[in-house]
C-alpha cells in the first residue's frame, strides 16, 4: 500500500478529499514533507469504515475534534471532518466542534495563512486568505485577526514562531503586536507542548531568531526569565560581545542537537547574577585596601548581597559582610566610617563573573523542570553547563588535567563537551583565547580509550581482590577503605593507562596497601 492507495480509496468512494496543512505549503514552497493530512466533508465515523472496508488499519485519535488516522504501512495519514470551532474559553481547546460543509469554512479556522491552503485530488488549490502569496513573500500572517486566532490557542503563539525560524520567514507586524500582547496567556498551555515548539525553533537552523523572537514577543519571560537581564550586559576584555549575544552566538555555533542547543542557551545566563567589578572610591576608608568587587548595579555584593547604596552622592558603606561560596569562601573587607562628596572610579575591563557556571546550573534546572524536559535531557543539560568552565579552570593544564576534565564530564557527553567548549571560546569574539591546545591534546587522548571510571578498570572482581590482598597484608578485613583504594587505584591508572590491566592493578594494591 501507499499513499496513491489511500487517494483511490477517496476517489473510488466519491469522496471530496483534499490536501491540507503544512504538506501543501511545503509542496509549495519546493520542500519535501513527511505529514500527509487530508481534510473531508464525511463524518470520522463514516470515515473509518470507508477505509476498514479497504483493510486499512484506522485508529480514532481525536473523534471528539473529528480526526482519525490511516495507517499504511507504518505510516500516518491524518483525515479530518471539515469543521469550525466555536470559542476557546480554556485557551487551548475548542469549547465545541460543528462541522462545515465546504473547504473554505474549514481553512478559516486555521491558525496562519500559509497553513490555510488547501489541494484538491485534481491539483487545484484553494487559497482563500491568499496564503501563498504569504510564502512567496515569506511573511507568517494569522488567518483573520490575529488576536482572536491567539486567543483561542496561545500555543500558536510559540508555533508561529518555530515556522518563521524554520521556514526562514518574517512574522507579519500585526501578528507579532498579538503575540506580544497576549504571550501571558502561554502560562495556560501545557508544559509540555511549549517544550515541543520551542525545541523544534532552537534546533532549527535559526536558534538566534527564535532567540530574539522569544525575547520581543515575552515569551522568555514566561519561561527563562533570567535571560531578559542578559540583554546590554557587557562583558570583560576577553569578550567582544555582552552576554545575550554571546549566548546567541554560542547557539548559534553548536550542532543542532537539543541537548547541545539548550545547554548553549542556559551556560551563562548565571552572568546575570555575578556580575561585578573592581571600583575604587576615594575617602572611604577599607581596614585593609581602598577597592572592592561590587555588583554592577551598585547597590548589591556579589550573589545578590545588599552591600552599599549611593543616594546623593553620599555614599553609605558600613559593615562587614561575608558569602560562603559552594566552591570558595569570598569575604569583603570592613568598612569602618562613612564619608560624603566621594569619588569613584570604575574598571570596566576588570568585570568578573566568578562562580557564574553554579548560578547557570541552578536557574538552568528550573528551567528544565517548568517545561517537563525529561530526566536523560535534564542530566545532560546541566551536566554540560556545570563543566563549561572547568579548562580554564585548569589552565594551563597537564596531560592529567585534561584526563580529569573528561572524567568528570564523563564518556556520554564528553563529546558535546567539546563542541561547546569551542563554540563559546568562537562567540568571544575579539577576546577569543587559544583552544588549539586543548582540542588537539583532546583529540590525541580520545584514541587512547582510557577508563573514565572506577568500574572500567580491567580487573575483574577488584573489590574482592582487594579485600584479599587486604586480608593478606593486614591480617583483617577492610571496613570504609575500599572506595578510598579503588579511587587511588583509577588515579594512578588514569596518570598511565599503560597500567589499566590486573598484573598491573593488583601490584597498585599491593603499593597502596603498604601506606596504610
Amino acid at each position: 500500500m501507499s499513499l496513491n492507495d489511500v487517494i483511490n480509496v477517496f476517489k473510488s468512494n466519491s469522496i471530496e478529499a483534499y490536501f491540507v496543512g503544512g504538506s501543501v505549503r511545503d509542496e509549495i514552497m519546493g520542500r519535501k514533507s513527511s505529514d500527509i493530512d487530508f481534510a473531508v466533508p464525511l463524518k470520522p465515523e463514516e470515515v473509518m469504515m470507508v477505509f476498514k472496508e479497504a483493510s486499512f488499519k484506522v485508529i480514532p485519535t481525536g473523534l471528539k475534534y473529528g480526526t482519525i488516522t490511516v495507517l499504511d504501512d507504518g505510516t500516518g495519514y491524518e483525515v479530518t471532518t471539515f469543521r469550525q470551532d466555536i470559542s476557546y474559553s480554556d485557551s487551548r481547546h475548542p469549547d465545541m466542534v460543528v462541522y462545515a460543509s465546504d473547504i473554505r469554512s474549514d481553512l478559516s479556522r486555521r491558525d496562519f495563512t500559509v497553513n490555510a491552503i488547501a489541494k484538491s485530488l485534481d491539483g487545484e488549490i484553494i487559497d482563500p486568505f491568499n496564503g501563498t502569496e504569504d510564502i512567496k513573500n515569506k511573511i507568517i500572517k494569522c488567518v483573520g485577526n490575529p488576536y482572536e486566532r491567539f486567543n483561542e490557542d496561545a500555543l500558536r503563539i510559540m508555533r508561529g514562531i518555530r515556522l518563521a525560524v524554520v521556514l526562514g520567514f518574517e512574522i507579519e507586524k500585526n501578528t507579532l503586536s498579538a503575540m506580544r500582547e497576549l504571550s501571558y496567556k502561554l502560562k495556560e498551555i501545557s508544559a509540555e507542548r511549549i517544550q515541543v515548539e520551542f525545541v523544534k525553533a532552537m534546533t532549527s537552523d535559526n536558534p538566534d531568531r527564535a532567540m530574539d523572537y522569544f525575547l520581543e514577543t515575552g515569551v522568555f519571560h514566561i519561561i527563562l526569565p533570567e535571560i531578559e537581564q542578559a540583554v546590554g550586559m557587557k562583558q570583560n576584555k576577553y569578550h567582544e560581545f555582552t552576554v545575550y549575544e554571546h549566548i546567541k552566538r554560542v547557539v548559534t555555533g553548536v550542532p543542532q542537537d537539543k541537548v547541545l542547543r539548550i545547554a548553549a542557551l542556559l551556560h551563562d545566563v548565571g552572568k546575570v547574577f555575578t556580575r561585578s567589578y573592581l571600583m575604587t572610591i576615594s575617602g572611604v576608608v577599607y581596614k585593609s585596601g581602598d577597592s572592592i568587587y561590587l555588583h554592577a548595579d551598585n547597590e548589591y555584593l556579589l550573589y545578590g548581597r545588599k552591600f552599599t547604596r549611593y543616594i546623593n552622592k553620599k555614599v553609605l558603606v558600613k559593615g562587614h559582610y561575608q558569602y560562603n561560596h559552594p566552591e570558595r569562601r569570598i569575604i569583603v573587607k570592613h568598612i569602618e566610617e562613612t564619608k560624603t562628596g566621594v569619588e569613584k572610579s570604575i574598571d570596566e575591563t576588570d568585570i568578573k563573573f566568578i562562580g557564574h557556571e553554579v548560578f547557570s546550573e541552578q536557574i538552568g534546572g528550573e528551567f528544565l523542570n517548568r517545561l517537563r524536559f525529561d530526566n536523560d535531557t535534564k542530566d545532560a543539560v546541566l551536566n554540560l553547563v556545570r563543566h563549561h568552565m572547568d579548562v580554564i579552570k585548569y589552565r594551563p593544564a597537564t596531560e592529567y588535567d585534561i584526563k580529569r576534565i573528561m572524567v568528570s564530564i564523563g564518556r556520554r557527553d564528553v563529546e558535546r563537551f567539546i563542541e561547546l567548549y569551542r563554540a563559546d571560546g568562537d562567540a568571544k569574539g575579539k577576546g577569543k583565547v587559544d583552544q588549539d591546545w586543548f582540542l588537539k591534546e583532546y583529540m590525541r587522548l580520545l584514541d587512547e580509550d582510557f577508563p573514565y571510571s572506577v568500574n572500567e578498570l580491567n580487573c575483574d572482581g577488584l573489590g574482592s581482590k582487594i579485600i584479599d590482598i587486604y586480608y593478606e597484608m593486614k591480617g583483617r578485613r577492610p571496613k570504609e577503605e575500599i572506595k578510598r583504594i579503588k579511587e587511588d587505584i583509577f588515579d594512578r591508572v588514569l596518570r598511565d593507562n599503560s597500567l589499566n590491566n590486573e598484573r598491573d592493578i593488583i601490584n597498585i594494591i599491593r603499593e597502596i596497601l603498604k601506606r596504610y
